[in-house]
């Protein structure tokens, strides 16, 4: 139970691990994905651990950015949206021979959009409703998914990760708050996403 949660363990890159003193607040269960998302309330930190937890953040999202402006298919993406976009996603480490979705299906929690960043992922479509054929393998960079956010249509392929691979995600919610809150990204992302696929 979440609400019995009143110490964290955190570990940055090139960092001590850190103990931080929080209270749970909410939780919710996406099965579909294997996660388990957790809502905390941070009770007391010191200055330095902020300043580490500060540091990470700001380094991760210019990381990101840099990528997506420099590596990404929307590579076009200027500073700000770039930015913007690195700032409305989730990492998620996914291993070898997991199906993210299938072709014909558009169920909540498989219907995000996402980039690849690391390893490799299989694209395959059901021919004759019988044999699934590789039509790519994706590599870093490349987008994929997302027909459901996108056009509201079921997806056109299955993605299955052929090695482990991590994903920069945007969820349904991301792109609805994109949409609303930075229109002309939200256009864009669209727009290379229809263009790519």
């Amino acid at each position: 139970d979440v609400k019995s949660v009143n110490r964290i363990a955190i570990s940055l890159p090139g960092q001590e691990t850190l103990i931080l003193q929080v209270s749970g607040c909410w939780q919710r269960e996406e099965s579909s994905a294997e996660l388990m998302l957790t809502g905390l309330s941070f009770d007391y930190m010191t200055e330095s651990d902020l300043d580490a937890i500060w540091n990470f953040v700001l380094d991760s999202g210019k990381y990101l950015a840099r990528f997506l402006s420099e590596h990404s298919e929307i590579h076009e993406l200027g500073l700000e949206d770039a930015v913007g976009l690195s700032q409305m996603t989730r990492y998620r480490d996914i291993p070898a021979r997991h199906t993210l979705y299938r072709q014909g299906t558009s169920k909540p929690g498989e219907d995000s959009i996402y980039m690849l960043l690391e390893g490799s992922v299989i694209l395959q479509v059901r021919a004759r409703d019988a044999v699934d054929v590789e039509i790519s393998r994706l590599e870093p960079g490349q987008f994929f998914g997302g027909f459901p956010v996108l056009a509201d249509v079921p997806h056109v392929d299955t993605a299955e990760t052929a090695t482990d691979v991590r994903l920069l995600e945007i969820d349904r919610q991301a792109f609805e708050y994109i949409r609303i809150a930075k229109p002309w990204l939200g256009y864009r992302l669209g727009s290379a996403m229809l263009r790519i696929s």
